[in-house]
């Protein structure tokens, strides 16, 4: 019987993926021609041409790797491609993380020959970004997988150990530490349901960095004593072989200690001679304890504990509120994770539940929940078809279920029995091609039903689907977005649309103001960018996409000041759209965001920029010195900067050796690098932010009282309260929405005051020897024009007057002038 549930499942894992398939109440991981039930992602392309994944491709990363690749799913996303020499043919991730997926598909036709695999869940860090969830849905179109929802991690464990056994009502965490990617997650378990709180993660944390930490502390600097090899190090591309082999003999060393207290790296390869400067070859077994190990990852396993931490404070929530763990990923079988964890958070966590392939069965469970698309479902021409329509997961025990059936002008009925025979429908009516009824269920299992299709004189009728199940006692919620989306203004700040967080499928629409204008007909465009992350400074998150609106767009000029409405839609695959109106001329742009691959990073300018990080982390520093606040001090020294620091430089340095991921990772480390330190800065200037905060309050509370109106006087109070809390709280982000937003009234309650306009005017004016206008000779234009117009007290011809003078400045030449200024995003609040 062909299902009308998708009922595949996959773990496309950075290190290991796994494929599993939902057969008759039981989820089946499929094992793989060497009968393991997981297969590394490695592709080879050998002499012959042919393209191996898996084990045998993982035998050859080592010795061939110029043929092999490993580690493309932390690529997805990205530009970066491998060349395969002996074949010259290059593949990019998507490419790559495809060949694993067929070679997952034919696991299945191993063991189930007839069976197509054209629609599969597949599972993907809840940490992924948007442009990655895109490649990985190529991925999936390249392998021939037409229809490939994305369950995020967390949920596809969760999900598992909850059909595998009851799971507490309250909140759970999904501890999740892969071979490249780490995510932790919070989620609820209310009457069954099912859903993700808050998560956190870093896309770049996993064994990977657990390996390449003991080869550059333990086993290089064993090297370099024991053997001629003073400027060994993995930014010179001469000694790639003895890093492939040193990266693997790490890698196998790591795995023995999490059963033995003692391990040996081997640094020999069989295939070719290792040699030093002298060509001495080189041949060592360099012991490594448990302990030094513990040593070694300690940073790792304190960056996934800030991120714990930091779910936990976000949702107001303490480690004794969470009624269980659940530990993912081959790295969670280290005995020092398990202690650390069991040490800062003290939560139950069952493990007997094995981590390598929960993912996969979660997905597969899941799978079971999600119908095929019509055009994929293998109809069969010599039977009926039911569109079936029901929840295949409820927590209640009675469901409704419906079902259109191509009756061919035929009279027909159909019953539905539950196959242990407890509950019948009785005879169905199809009328008008349709039927309709509620079923049965037994609580906390699945519950399997036939379908039987009769004609009036009680003769069977082959139909297809001939069975379906609902499992009964759990759900899933939609996830909600993992990171906030939204636009960059003027100034470069990231304003969101969505928090990260938020419920999907989502909407928003907010208004903003031009700060560009833009001629019929000309070649000027106005841009609006539209970002991905959390950080406060555009720059710091993922760039999307952007919408431009040029001259051969517009039939009127937009001018400086027009009112532009920016609407933003996200549904559940969180495929983004994005929609631009322009209130004057009642013109809208649109488009879906094509979240294109990110340019490969310039290795120069990562460098200039980690001097720059390091020279402002040194301020940081010596300013930490003189501050007061203790609770300053502690969230300074929350999240471990130097160590940051260090593991990018050595990453820069491993990319010039030729490392696509070691340039990929510095980059985004150095994006958060520069958002912590934004952080950080603006942490330390808090106290100055209270005292122009207040400055601010002071002024409006004098404009208020002569000019505000009974509403803008409700406002300010309620400001006046939030802030204080702010300020409490010491909540740097909350106090700087509340500046903002005081600000605003401020300066909404100084537009309507016809000496604001003088003064702006003659702030200019004065300063008008040190600017550079863009036409000089309109400058003057204006001035004398502006002249005359307070002479005659003109106010309104004065507004235009300083708004066009406004976009003759640079952004330094407002800044010195006290005017706002306009970057390349063209919109303000």
């Amino acid at each position: 019987m062909s299902s009308n549930t998708i009922d595949f499942g996959i773990d496309l894992g950075t290190t290991n993926s796994a494929v599993a398939k939902f057969i008759k109440g039981k989820v089946k991981v499929f094992k793989n021609y060497r009968q393991k039930e997981i297969t590394p992602s490695v592709v080879q392309i050998d002499e012959k041409g042919e393209i191996i994944v898996g084990e045998r491709a993982y035998e050859n990363l080592v010795y061939d790797d110029e043929n092999t690749a490993g580690g493309f799913k932390r690529l997805m996303g990205t530009q970066q491609v491998k060349r395969f020499v002996r074949s010259k043919r290059t593949m990019g991730p998507e490419e790559l993380s495809s060949e694993v997926l067929k070679a997952l598909k034919q696991t299945v036709t191993r063991s189930l020959p007839d069976q197509l695999v054209n629609a599969s869940v597949i599972a993907v860090p809840c940490n992924f970004e948007t442009i990655q969830t895109e490649a990985t849905n190529r991925a999936a179109k390249l392998a021939g997988i037409e229809f490939a929802p994305l369950l995020q991690e967390p949920i596809s464990a969760a999900f598992a150990a909850g059909f595998l056994e009851k799971l507490p009502e309250g909140y759970l965490a999904v501890y999740d530490l892969g071979g490249g990617t780490f995510d932790i997650a919070l989620l609820s378990v209310r009457e069954g349901i099912l859903s993700i709180v808050t998560s956190a993660g870093d896309n770049w944390l996993g064994g990977t960095e657990f390996d390449w930490k003991i080869v550059e502390e333990i086993v290089f600097p064993t090297l370099k004593r024991e053997y001629n090899l003073p400027d060994l190090s993995r930014s010179l591309k001469k000694y790639k072989s003895i890093i492939a082999v040193s990266k693997a003999s790490a890698e196998d060393a790591k795995i023995e200690l999490t059963e033995r207290e003692n391990a040996e790296i081997i640094i020999h390869s069989a295939k070719e001679s290792l040699k030093d400067k002298d060509g001495r070859i080189i041949d060592m077994r360099i012991p490594i304890t448990r302990k030094q190990y513990e040593n070694l990852i300690e940073d790792y396993m304190e960056k996934t504990i800030y991120f714990f931490k930091k779910v936990l404070k976000e949702q107001k929530l303490d480690s004794s509120d969470i009624e269980q763990m659940i530990l993912v990923g081959g790295p969670t079988f280290t005995p020092y994770i398990r202690k650390r964890l069991k040490e800062e958070f003290n939560i139950y966590t069952d493990y007997d539940i094995d981590p390598m392939t929960i993912v996969a069965q979660g997905a597969t469970l899941f799978a079971h929940t999600q119908f095929i698309p019509e055009s994929l479902y293998k109809k069969s021409p010599d039977k009926i078809f039911i569109n079936l329509a029901y929840n295949s997961t409820t927590t209640s025990t009675e469901a409704p279920i419906g079902g259109k059936v191509e009756l061919e002008n035929r009279d027909l009925n159909v019953i539905i029995e539950r196959t242990d025979g407890g509950w019948q429908s009785g005879m169905l009516e199809i009328k008008s091609g349709a039927f309709f009824t509620k079923v049965n269920l037994i609580q906390g299992k699945e519950n399997m039903f036939r379908i039987k299709v009769i004609d009036k004189k009680g003769n069977p009728i082959s139909a297809e689907p001939s069975e379906f199940s609902i499992i009964q006692g759990i759900s899933v919620d939609n996830p909600p977005l993992p990171h906030s989306i939204g636009v960059k203004l003027e100034d470069g700040t990231f304003d969101p649309h969505f928090e990260r967080g938020a419920p999907l499928p989502a909407k928003s629409t907010k208004k903003y103001f031009s700060t560009k204008s833009v001629l019929p007909g000309s070649s000027e465009e106005f841009l609006i960018q539209f970002y991905e992350g959390e950080f406060e400074n555009a720059n710091h998150n993922r760039h999307l996409d952007e919408l431009k609106i040029s001259g051969n767009d517009v039939d009127r000029k937009i001018e400086v000041g027009d009112s532009i409405d920016v609407t933003m839609y996200v549904n559940e695959s969180r495929l983004i759209t994005a929609k631009v109106y322009v209130e004057k001329l009642d013109k809208t742009i649109s488009g879906v965001l094509k979240k294109k691959p990110s340019p490969k990073p310039d290795l120069n300018l990562l460098k200039g920029e980690l001097e720059n990080i390091k020279n402002k982390r040194v301020k940081i520093d010596q300013e930490k010195e003189q501050i007061q606040d203790n609770h300053i001090v502690q969230e300074l020294d929350s999240i471990n900067l130097d160590s940051i620091i260090v593991e990018t430089e050595r990453d820069i340095a491993a990319a010039n050796g030729g490392d696509p991921g070691a340039v990929e990772k510095a980059s985004r480390r150095l994006k958060d690098l520069g958002g912590y330190i934004n952080q950080q800065e603006k942490l330390i200037a808090f106290p100055k932010t209270v005292a122009e905060f207040n400055e601010l309050l002071k002024n409006c509370q004098g404009l208020i009282n002569i000019y505000g109106t009974e509403e803008e006087k409700r406002q300010f109070d309620i400001l006046k309260k939030e802030a204080e809390e702010s300020i409490n709280e010491k909540n740097i982000k909350k106090l700087e929405e509340n500046y903002e937003l005081l600000s605003m009234l401020f300066w909404t309650i100084s537009f309507r005051i016809d000496d604001f306009w003088i003064m702006q005017f003659n702030s200019i004016y004065d300063q008008s020897e040190n600017i550079t206008f863009l036409n000089g000779q309109r400058a003057k234009e204006l001035f004398s024009e502006g002249t005359l117009a307070i002479q005659r007290k003109d106010i309104e011809s004065l507004k235009s007057i300083v708004m066009e003078l406004c976009e003759l400045m640079s952004k330094e030449d407002k800044s010195r002038a006290g005017v706002p200024p306009g970057l390349e995003s063209h919109i303000r609040k």
